[in-house]
């Protein structure tokens, strides 16, 4: 059975409210490639694959300090600029640590896999 929008959104509050989300929370819906992208708030999300309307498992393996302190070990050792303000988004692939994220240009992106090798690395234009 395929997924639309609003499968995506029952089969994300069903998951939300199994973990103790609230069910009037914000919600942000998003498709990418195949799979719908439910987000809970900001801090909770849940992916649907459209094609098949199932709940996509959480294959987030690598902790978020440990993604941190990789990103920050990588930028150091590229001598790349890492400074404050820092995000981190947990990904399909791992994490997406940022750095400089409160500088008008320069911010900095690496990309940790869920393995805790680097994929990816961005620096923002000044």
């Amino acid at each position: 059975m395929a997924a639309d929008e609003i499968q995506a959104l029952e089969l994300a509050l069903g998951a939300a409210s199994s973990n103790g989300a609230l069910r009037r929370a914000s919600y942000f819906i998003v498709l990418n490639d195949d799979e719908w992208v439910v987000h809970v708030e900001e801090s909770l999300s849940f992916r649907v694959s459209q094609s098949t309307g199932m709940l996509i498992p959480d294959d987030q393996r690598l902790d978020a300090t440990e993604a941190l302190r990789i990103a920050r070990e990588y930028a150091l050792n590229h001598q790349l600029r890492w400074e404050p303000a820092f995000s981190l988004e947990p990904g399909r692939g791992g994490w997406k640590v940022g750095a400089r994220q409160s500088q008008l240009g320069g911010q900095l992106s690496i990309d940790v896999g869920h393995d805790g090798r680097v994929v990816a690395h961005r620096v923002n234009p000044k």
